[in-house]
């Protein structure tokens, strides 16, 4: 659960109304950079939650002032998108407690919706280019919850799942079509899944969900008979909703009970499978001692199942689970991720296999542990104290993992991981994962992780400073994290090579090394080169293919760490060759007659324009064109009568013709 930054002492709410001199001042296009790029300079924005754009950038929502939530989009290489205002789009509708960003999605169209949390709960929807949506800017939903999650549905659409707080506990859900008008068949109230009996003494808790490839979604949630942390009866429950809301009774009657009494499964969480079907992970207590305090009475481990897309487990499960970790001690709170290639990584907290701290185990789709993964998982910080902890895909076998971390001297820090899919620490990272965020007088907290292109993940955190609360927002690559004070100043390419310059900022950039990539190989390093006097680094590469593209950094050390520039993707054109493309369009009108052709060295071009007869009726000549593609107006010729013409294009002794119809 999330900690409130205005809760305690240290931030009045008076404060809340304070900005930063700079706050409105414009600013010039960001770039990733160390410790991670604050959402903007206003002094108080925290509870940052990252969502995926698609492109490699982020839309992300924070709580700002006075009591709003900010919005704003930052693109692949860390600059604010254009559209989007520096402080990010502020939707203050006076509340009176602090709006929450609790869940949000990527729709079809590219726009993002978000789920918030206030007095009432509330949703709203962004186009890319910053403007809300029509009819989203305050979408109200139901009351106050205490979970809530929102889903992209069909015909542009958002499906809402909510857990009611203050009412019933009952279970709920809302589909709304692309202008935020209710489907048919929900209302205000939305449709109730489920209700807890009233003289049951039971409750339900929706824990996670997810889009069906099926259709519909995937929700899992526990349901409790007594106190939470009692010996109550618990089950753990997996639902397919069908697109109209109600429950697909195709799938277990309607519902498939993981594991019953008396091994207590709790907390639920689900990873798609990649055939239709879903991955689900919980703890359980079923051969567990008890601990001797309330709210752990029992030796939790963490479990694992696959569920087929027709509602069955899968061949080769256990029928009640295949255990993931049953270490001495507890094990708790489980993440799950798609690794993309049919199996899931799974990470849990605080203990397991390799001593205390946060752990993961990679299972594969035919429910075995993948090789070089040990029995009971892998340390994933080095056994450092962690306490809040996340996890992504990288979307090419591996994860990435972060968790909120402690020094020597009890200051909170943000420590980011990645290990491949044979659970290595591949160079620059290692068993100790990367602090991402040194600042001094500060405490890091609320990390939060998605994945966003093949390779990399989007982290957030809050940072809080004596004078300020930031949300902060920083790239993870596969080759270490995105945190540098290089940015690509200039680029150019051409059949036979890349020039590329980049600008240093500061002196904290000495050598540095080239390095490129081919579609999603390996980085190889071309060259090593050093900043000139004004601090730009300069390459050009001649080991180019016409026609391929290529992904270009700059690599270089900054003290004990390995620093990298946003990635830059570059497309090598074709070689140029001499053509007379002709007339566009073609039949033309003698008021608007443009040509097109293509030069394949530099130089001064003549177009000239014929009729049958051989007379030469028009002539247009330019000097000092590049290679490449050109079109030229020729404008009205006085005299130029609808017929058949040809057209001559000339450079040096080159010639070339084409036919061309002239109208009125």
């Amino acid at each position: 659960m999330r900690e409130s930054p205005l809760k305690s002492p240290a931030w009045p709410f008076a404060a809340l109304l304070l900005f930063s001199a700079m706050s409105f001042a414009k600013t010039a296009a960001a770039q990733w950079v160390p410790n991670g790029l604050p959402y903007s300079l206003v002094q108080f924005q925290a509870l940052g939650l990252p969502v995926d754009d698609g492109h490699g950038g982020v839309y992300d929502f924070a709580l700002g002032p006075p009591l709003s939530l900010h919005a704003k989009r930052f693109t692949s290489s860390g600059a604010i998108a254009q559209g989007w205002p520096d402080i990010g789009v502020v939707m203050d509708i006076g509340s009176t407690i602090e709006p929450r960003p609790l869940s949000g999605c990527l729709n079809a169209d590219g726009s993002v919706t978000v789920a918030v949390a206030d007095s009432v709960n509330w949703c709203t929807r962004f186009r890319r280019d910053g403007t809300t949506v029509p009819g989203w800017q305050t979408r109200p939903i139901g009351n106050q919850q205490d979970q809530t999650i929102v889903l992209p549905a069909n015909a542009l659409g958002n499906l809402v799942l909510s857990q009611r707080q203050h009412h019933d506990g009952a279970i709920q859900c809302w589909r709304l079509d692309s202008t935020s008008t209710f489907s048919p068949g929900f209302a205000d109230s939305g449709v109730v899944l489920y209700v807890p009996p009233a003289s049951s003494n039971t409750n339900f808790y929706l824990s996670d969900a997810m889009p069906s490839a099926a259709g519909g979604v995937w929700l899992a949630m526990t349901s409790v008979s007594g106190a939470y942390e009692d010996n109550s009866l618990v089950h753990d429950w997996l639902v397919r909703l069908r697109d109209d809301g109600a429950v697909d009774s195709t799938i277990g009657n309607g519902r498939i009970e993981f594991v019953g009494q008396p091994s207590n499964p709790r907390v639920p969480v689900l990873a798609p499978d990649g055939a239709g079907g879903v991955f689900v992970a919980w703890m359980d207590s079923r051969d567990g001692i008890g601990l001797g305090f309330p709210a752990f009475e029992f030796t939790y481990d963490i479990y694992i199942t696959r569920v087929t897309a027709d509602g069955h487990v899968a061949p080769g499960w256990p029928a009640t689970g295949l255990p993931v970790c049953k270490s001495p001690s507890f094990q708790t709170y489980p993440k799950i991720v798609s690794d993309t290639q049919g199996g899931a990584f799974v990470l849990w907290g605080p203990s397991g296999g390799q001593g205390y701290g946060v752990h993961a185990q990679h299972i594969l789709g035919d429910a075995t542990i993948a090789r070089g993964w040990p029995v009971d998982g892998k340390a994933v910080f080095a056994n450092n104290g962690d306490f809040y902890y996340v996890l992504a895909s990288d979307g090419i076998g591996g994860m990435f993992a972060a968790a909120q971390v402690y020094d020597a001297i009890g200051n909170s820090l943000i420590a980011a991981q990645h290990l491949n899919g044979h659970g290595d620490f591949d160079a620059p990272w290692s068993a100790a994962g990367y602090i991402v965020d040194d600042s001094p007088q500060g405490d890091m907290t609320n990390p939060q992780l998605i994945s966003s292109e093949p390779g990399t993940a989007i982290l957030t955190w809050d940072r809080r400073q004596p004078t300020a609360i930031h949300s902060c927002i920083q790239k993870l690559v596969v080759g270490g994290v995105v945190a540098t004070q290089l940015a690509l100043s200039s680029s150019d390419a051409q059949p036979d090579h890349v020039s590329l310059t980049w600008t240093a900022s500061g002196d904290r950039v000495g050598s540095a090394t080239v390095q490129r990539r081919d579609d999603n190989a390996a980085w190889r390093t071309l060259a090593s080169i050093a900043p000139d006097g004004q601090g730009q680094l300069t390459y050009t590469d001649r080991s180019v293919v016409p026609g391929a593209r290529y992904d270009y950094r700059i690599g270089y050390a900054e003290g004990t760490q390995q620093r990298y520039s946003a990635e830059t993707n570059i497309l090598v054109p074709l070689p140029y060759r001499f053509a007379l493309a002709g007339a566009r369009p073609n039949p033309a009108s003698r008021r608007d007659l443009n040509v097109a052709f293509s030069l394949a060295q530099p130089g001064a071009a003549t177009i000239e324009l014929y009729d049958v007869h051989g007379r030469r009726v028009a002539e247009r000549s330019s000097s000092g064109l590049a290679a490449g593609e050109h079109t030229l107006r020729m404008g009205e010729s006085p005299g130029l009568a609808a017929g058949i013409y040809w057209l001559r294009l000339s450079q040096g002794t080159q010639r070339a013709t084409a036919r061309v119809v002239v109208v009125e």
